[in-house]
C-alpha cells in the first residue's frame, strides 16, 4: 500500500515536471503582410497575445515580421496600420518553426492622411548584364496581367501577339525569380502572370547556363527577362477555362491550368478554334503539359510534351519584278492553297547545379507530317511572255531525335573550371510531290499564242541528315586570390560534324498516266562537314568591369559524292575571327556593353547538288558543288543611360556586319525550243555584303510617371550582292525609321497614341530596274478605362499611309473595340466582346527583297470580324 502511495506520488509529480517543461517550449512566428494588390506594406504595428505575455514589432519594407520565444501554443494576432481595416485572428503554434500564409489588409473605409513616409521607387537601375526595372513605380490597372506593365518600360515593345523586343532584338527565354519557369517561353506567360506579384522585371544579356557557372562570356548574349515577385508570391494556382465564338463562323474553347510550388511546377494547356478567314476554314488544334521539380537535392528533372494540329485554307496575290540584263520580268500570280499540319514533340531533361558542379541532360524527340496543296496562275509580262497555270500536292514527314550534355566542374581552392559538351541530332525529312503544270507560250512581239505545253511530274526526296559536336574549355586562374579582381587565361576546342544523304527522285507520267523515271533530273548524293574551333582567350572580371579578349582559329572541310557517278567534291576553309565581350557598369545610372561574333555556315544540300530541280519550270534550280562555307563576322556597340530617380532613360545600340564567301544566287536566262527565255538560278560564293545600323530609345516620364513620351529611332545601310547571267550586282537599301510615342496611365485609365514614319529604299547597280521605294506613316491611338468594378472598355484606332507598293492598296483606317464585364465576388469570371476592323479597311501588304527580285504580296485574309468570349479565371498567388 505504501508502495502504490509512493509511486502515485511520484508518477503526479514527474507528470507535472513533464508539462512545465513542455510549457516551457519556445516557439517562432513569421509572415509577411500584403494588400489587395499584393503589395508588401512596411511599418504596420503588430500585437502578438500569448497567455500573459504581449510583444510587439512592426512589418519592414518588405511587409515582413517575425517573432521568436514564444510560451504558449494558442496566442492571438493583431495588425493596424492607418489607412487599412484592423485584423485579429487567433492561431496555434504546434510547430516549432511556423510561417503564416500573408495577411492581406483592406482598405479601410474613410482613408486618413498617411503618416508614415516611404521612399519613392527608384524606377530603373543598371547593372551588369542587366537592366532592373521596379514595378512599383508604373502604374497598372487592377487586373493586368505583366503584359500591359512590359509596355510601359523603356526601351520594351510588345506588340498583338504578346511578342516581346527590347532595342529591336527578341525575348527569347523567361525566367523567374532566376529559376527555370514552366516552358521558360516569354509569350506563353507574360499574358497570364498577374502585374500585381511582380516587384522587379529584369532584362539580362544571357550567354547559356555554362557561361553564367564557369563566369566565360563569349559570343552573342540572348535577351532574358527574369520577373521577380513580391515576397511570398513564389507560389500559386493559376488557369483559364473559356469559350470563343465570332461571326466569322468562329467557335472554340481553351483550357489552362497551373500549379507552381517555387521549384515544382506542372502545367496543362489546350484548346481549339475554328474561324473563316477570309480564304477558306482554318482549324487548330493544340495540347501540351510540363512537369519540372526537384528530384534530388540539387537536381531538378523537366519533361515538356506538345502537339499541335493546324488546316489552313489561303489566298495571295503577288507582283514580282525580276531584273535582269536583257530586262525585266513581271510575274502577277494568284496563288489558293491547302495547308496540313500535326506536330508531337517531347523533351526531358536535368539540370544540377552547386558551387562545385554543374551539368544538363537534354533529350528531345520530334515528329511533323504535313500534306499542301496549291494552284497557281501566273502572268508574266517584259521580256518573257507566257501565262503559267500550276497544280501541285505534296505529303512530308520529318522524325527527329537529338541529345545535349553540358558538364562543368570548379576547383574550389584554385578557381580553376573545366568543362565538356556533346551534343548529337537525327532528323530524315521525306517529301513527295505531285505537280501539273499547264505552260502558255506568246509571241513577245505580237503577243499571239505560240504553243500549249502540259507536263506532269511526280517528285520523291529524302534528307537524312545526322549530326555530332562536342567541345572542351579550359579556364587557369591569374593572379592572387584575395584580389578584387579575377583574371583568367581560357583555352577552348569545338567541332562539328554534319553527315547528310540526299536523294531526289524524278517520274514524268506519260498521256496514259504512267510514270517513267528521269535519270537527268534524279540524283543521289552524299556529304560530310568537318567544322572546327580553337581559341585562346584571356579574361577580367570586377564588380563594374568584365572583358574577354581572345583569338579563335576555325578550319571547315566538305567532302561529298554522288552514288551513280564517280565524282568527288572536296574543299576546305581556314578562317581566323577575335573574340571579344566587353561589360563595363560605370555607375548604377550607366552602362556600356560591346560584343564580336564570328561564324560559319556550311551550304545547304540543294545549293551544292548540281541536277536540275524543276518543281518550277520558269525556275529550274542547279547546285554548285565547289560552294565553300561562308563565314559571318558581327560587332555590336551598346549604351545605356538612366536617371534612377526620375525614370528617363536613353538607350543606344550600333552594330555592323559582313559576310565571307557568301553564298548568294546566280540568275541567267536561257532560251527554249520556241526562242522564248527561261531563268537558271545557280549558287556563288562572294564577297562584299555588309550591313551598318543603329538605333536609340530616348524615354521620358514625368508627372509622377503617369505620363511619359518615347522618342525611337533606327537607321540602317546594306549592301547586298547577287549575280544576273554572270555579271555580279550589288542591290543597296536604306533602311529608316522614327517613332514618337507618348501616354498616360493610371489606375483606373490609360491613353497612348504613337506616330511611326518609316523609309526602305533598294537600289541596283542595273541601270534599266524599275526601282520602288516604300515609304510608311502610322498613327495609332489606343485607349482602356476601368470605368466601375469589373467593367472595362478598350478602343485601338490606326491610320496606316503606303507608298511604293506594286500593288494597289486604300491607306486602310483600322478601328478596333472591345468591351468586358468581369462576374462573381473574386470576378473570377469575364465576358469580353471585341470588334476588329471596324470598317473593313485591312489590306495585309508586305514587301521582301530576294536576289535580284523585288516582292510585292497581300494575303486576301478576313479582318474585319467579331467575337465573343467567356472565361472564368482562377487564381491564388502566395497559398501554400
Amino acid at each position: 500500500m505504501h508502495l502504490f502511495r509512493f509511486v502515485l506520488i511520484l508518477s503526479i509529480a514527474l507528470s507535472g515536471g513533464f508539462f512545465q517543461l513542455k510549457a516551457q517550449t519556445l516557439h517562432k512566428l513569421g509572415g509577411s503582410i500584403i494588400d489587395t494588390a499584393g503589395k508588401p506594406i512596411s511599418e504596420a504595428n503588430i500585437q502578438l497575445i500569448a497567455g500573459a505575455d504581449t510583444l510587439r514589432t512592426t512589418s519592414n519594407k518588405e511587409g515582413h515580421f517575425s517573432f521568436k520565444d514564444i510560451k504558449a501554443t494558442k496566442i492571438t494576432l493583431n495588425i493596424s496600420i492607418i489607412g487599412y481595416e484592423r485584423y485579429g485572428a487567433s492561431h496555434e503554434l504546434k510547430e516549432k518553426a511556423t510561417t503564416l500564409e500573408p495577411v492581406m489588409l483592406k482598405n479601410a473605409g474613410e482613408m486618413l492622411k498617411e503618416v508614415v513616409i516611404r521612399p519613392k521607387p527608384q524606377p530603373i537601375r543598371i547593372k551588369k548584364d542587366t537592366i532592373e526595372y521596379d514595378a512599383a513605380a508604373f502604374n497598372v490597372m487592377e487586373d493586368d496581367r505583366v503584359t500591359e506593365l512590359l509596355k510601359q518600360l523603356p526601351g520594351m515593345e510588345v506588340d498583338d501577339d504578346d511578342n516581346v523586343k527590347t532595342m529591336g532584338k527578341e525575348m527569347t527565354k523567361l525566367r523567374v525569380n532566376g529559376k527555370d519557369f514552366f516552358t521558360n517561353n516569354v509569350k506563353d506567360f507574360i499574358s497570364k502572370l498577374p502585374a500585381s506579384i511582380v516587384a522587379k522585371i529584369q532584362v539580362i544579356d544571357d550567354y547559356g547556363d555554362q557561361a553564367n557557372f564557369t563566369g566565360i562570356k563569349v559570343g552573342e548574349p540572348v535577351k532574358m527577362l527574369n520577373i521577380v515577385t513580391k515576397p511570398g508570391m513564389d507560389k500559386g494556382v493559376f488557369g483559364t477555362i473559356g469559350t470563343i465564338g465570332g461571326t466569322n463562323n468562329q467557335y472554340g474553347a481553351k483550357l489552362n491550368s497551373n500549379i507552381w510550388r517555387d521549384e515544382t511546377q506542372i502545367g496543362f494547356n489546350g484548346g481549339f478554334n475554328k474561324a473563316n478567314n477570309g480564304a477558306g476554314s482554318s482549324k487548330n488544334s493544340n495540347a501540351n503539359g510540363s512537369y519540372l521539380d526537384k528530384i534530388g537535392k540539387n537536381i531538378n528533372s523537366n519533361l515538356n510534351y506538345n502537339f499541335g494540329n493546324m488546316q489552313n485554307d489561303s489566298q495571295r496575290e503577288s507582283l514580282i519584278e525580276t531584273t535582269n540584263t536583257l530586262g525585266t520580268i513581271f510575274n502577277q500570280t494568284s496563288n489558293t492553297g491547302n495547308n496540313k499540319t500535326n506536330n508531337n514533340s517531347l523533351a526531358w531533361g536535368l539540370q544540377s547545379s552547386t558551387k562545385k558542379r554543374f551539368f544538363i541532360v537534354n533529350l528531345g524527340l520530334g515528329q511533323s507530317n504535313g500534306a499542301n496543296s496549291s494552284q497557281s496562275f501566273a502572268k508574266q509580262t517584259g521580256i518573257v511572255k507566257q501565262d503559267l497555270n500550276d497544280e501541285s500536292k505534296s505529303s512530308t514527314r520529318t522524325p527527329n531525335v537529338n541529345v545535349g550534355l553540358s558538364w562543368s566542374q570548379r576547383f574550389l581552392k584554385t578557381k580553376n573550371n573545366v568543362s565538356l559538351s556533346f551534343n548529337a541530332s537525327r532528323g530524315i525529312a521525306n517529301n513527295d510531290q505531285q505537280i501539273n503544270s499547264h505552260t502558255t507560250y506568246y509571241d513577245p512581239s505580237s503577243g499571239a499564242m505560240v504553243k500549249d505545253s502540259i507536263l506532269n511530274r511526280l517528285i520523291d526526296s529524302q534528307n537524312k541528315s545526322t549530326n555530332l559536336g562536342g567541345g572542351l574549355s579550359f579556364s587557369q586562374t591569374l593572379g592572387k586570390k584575395d584580389t578584387i579582381a579575377s583574371r583568367n587565361l581560357n583555352i577552348s576546342y569545338n567541332f562539328s560534324v554534319g553527315n547528310v544523304e540526299n536523294s531526289l527522285l524524278t517520274y514524268v507520267t506519260d498521256a496514259q498516266g504512267i510514270p517513267h523515271y528521269v535519270d537527268t533530273l534524279s540524283n543521289r548524293y552524299h556529304s560530310t562537314n568537318i567544322t572546327q574551333s580553337a581559341g585562346i582567350s584571356y579574361s577580367y572580371n570586377t564588380k563594374k568591369l568584365s572583358y574577354n579578349l581572345g583569338i579563335n582559329v576555325q578550319p571547315s572541310l566538305m567532302k561529298g559524292k554522288y552514288e551513280d557517278r564517280d565524282e568527288r567534291i572536296s574543299n576546305s576553309a581556314l578562317n581566323y575571327s577575335p573574340t571579344l565581350n566587353v561589360s563595363y557598369r560605370m555607375s548604377p545610372s550607366n552602362s556600356f556593353t560591346a560584343y564580336y561574333n564570328g561564324s560559319s555556315r556550311a551550304p545547304g544540300f540543294y545549293q551544292l547538288q548540281p541536277v536540275k530541280n524543276t518543281q518550277n519550270l520558269q525556275n529550274i534550280v542547279i547546285g554548285n558543288p565547289e560552294l565553300k562555307p561562308s563565314f559571318s563576322h558581327a560587332i555590336n556597340l551598346n549604351y545605356n543611360l538612366v536617371g534612377l530617380k526620375t525614370g528617363k532613360s536613353l538607350q543606344v545600340g550600333i552594330g555592323a556586319s559582313g559576310v565571307q564567301n557568301q553564298i548568294v544566287t546566280n540568275v541567267i536566262l536561257r532560251r527554249d525550243t520556241l526562242n522564248s527565255l527561261k531563268q537558271e538560278t545557280h549558287y556563288e560564293n562572294t564577297n562584299g555584303a555588309y550591313n551598318v545600323n543603329g538605333n536609340y530609345a530616348l524615354t521620358l516620364p514625368f508627372g509622377n510617371r503617369k505620363y511619359n513620351v518615347a522618342i525611337r529611332g533606327n537607321v540602317g545601310y546594306s549592301q547586298n550582292v547577287s549575280f544576273t547571267d554572270n555579271v555580279k550586282l550589288f542591290n543597296r537599301g536604306v533602311n529608316f525609321s522614327q517613332a514618337l510615342n507618348s501616354g498616360y496611365n493610371s489606375k483606373k485609365f490609360s491613353v497612348n497614341g504613337s506616330v511611326n514614319y518609316s523609309l526602305s529604299t533598294n537600289n541596283y547597280s542595273l541601270q534599266q530596274q524599275n526601282i520602288r521605294n516604300i515609304e510608311n506613316w502610322f498613327f495609332n491611338l489606343t485607349t482602356r478605362a476601368n470605368l466601375f468594378k469589373g467593367f472595362n472598355i478598350g478602343l485601338n484606332g490606326s491610320k496606316r499611309i503606303n507608298s511604293g507598293y506594286a500593288l494597289g492598296n486604300n491607306n486602310p483606317l483600322i478601328i478596333n473595340a472591345s468591351i468586358s464585364q468581369a462576374f462573381f465576388k473574386k470576378k473570377s469570371a469575364t465576358l469580353t466582346i471585341q470588334g476588329y476592323d471596324l470598317l473593313k479597311q485591312g489590306n495585309n501588304l508586305s514587301r521582301y527583297v530576294s536576289g535580284n527580285s523585288i516582292v510585292d504580296s497581300r494575303s486576301n485574309q478576313l479582318t474585319r470580324y467579331f467575337t465573343f468570349n467567356l472565361s472564368l479565371n482562377l487564381q491564388q498567388f502566395g497559398s501554400k
